[in-house]
Formats: structure tokens, sequence, C-alpha cells
């Protein structure tokens, strides 16, 4: 049974202070040279308003990540949900608070005061009661404030690393500067 990766993503980008452009898109990857791809919807970027614009397709999605294959005339197509954006975008689609809250991973219910706790073993964020698992409680888990719009596994949810890398950047920057003026 050939398989289809499904991309879901934010491609969208800040026109002003005052008006955000929110494109969200699905990409089908039949194989590595082949990508089908389309745009939904233009809406603020706030999680009420992607849960209510994306209603219909929500639930469409939402189907097809349960069923897990798609029927195209006699065929069977095995088909595998991939959920990727900027973190804003990933914290709206899952549901949870703002990148600045307590408890803003996205894999673990780390809180911002143990972060760079180096006194914790290495898989102390891996632990059952610290890492994050999508069920009926998610939404009362500490940094979310509702469900996942979309039922894509965690380990199907890709951060993206060019702006963590970018960030991690700034702050080491930061701390050389401060080092040599201080």
């Amino acid at each position: 049974m050939p398989t289809f990766k499904v991309k879901l993503s934010d491609d969208g980008a800040a026109l002003s202070r005052n008006s955000n452009l929110f494109v969200f898109s699905f990409s089908l990857l039949p194989d590595k040279e082949k990508v089908m791809s389309s745009t939904a919807i233009k809406v603020p970027e706030e999680y009420e308003a992607l849960r209510i614009a994306l209603g219909n397709i929500r639930t469409e999605v939402n189907n097809l990540i349960t069923k897990g294959f798609l029927e195209i005339g006699d065929r069977t197509v095995k088909v595998e949900f991939f959920l990727w954006g900027d973190y804003k975008f990933l914290l709206l689609a899952l549901g949870m608070k703002s990148a600045t809250c307590h408890n803003s991973c996205i894999l673990c219910k780390v809180h911002i005061n143990e972060r760079s706790d180096l006194s914790k073993p290495l898989n102390y964020f891996q632990t059952v009661q610290m890492k994050r698992r999508i069920d009926n409680t998610w939404a009362s888990d500490p940094g979310c404030k509702g469900q996942p719009l979309f039922s894509v596994p965690l380990e199907n949810v890709l951060i993206d690393e060019l702006h963590l890398l970018l960030r991690i950047t700034d702050r080491l920057e930061h701390d050389i500067i401060l080092e040599v003026i201080g």
C-alpha cells in the first residue's frame, strides 16, 4: 500500500502591527520529488479564530488521521500526518498558551524556572510525569487552554529548528556582549 505524508503548516507572515495574515496549507508528499499543496484560510493568529475558521477542515483532517488511509477509486493509500510551523502556530494548533507562559514547552510540562536546571538527570523531561500526552486531559495540563485542533501525534509535530537556533544565538550573543561590557 503506497503511503502519503501530509504536512499541515503555517505559511503566514505578519503584514503590519494591526493586520496579521495567517495562511494555512496542506501539502501531500507522495514521494521526495513531488509536492501537491493548497492554501485554505486567512484569519487572525488566535486560537479561537483558528478553531472556528478551520471547523470543517479540522473535522475532515481528524477523520483522515483516525482512519489512516484514503480511498482513491479502487486503491487504498495509507496517509501519515505531520504538523509543522513556527512556534506560535504550533502553540495555537495544539491549544496551548503563548511562548511566554510558564509551561510553554510542546513536548513536556517543564516550568520556566526549571528550564536551565542542570541538576536534573538527562531523561527527566521524558519521564511519565513530565512528558506531554495528547488525551482528554490535555486542556487542563499546565500551559494549555484548549484541545489540539488536529489529532496529530506529538512525535509528528515538527518544531521549526531555524527559529529556535536563531533564538539561542540571540541569547548567547546577548550574554557575550554583557560579559564584555561588564
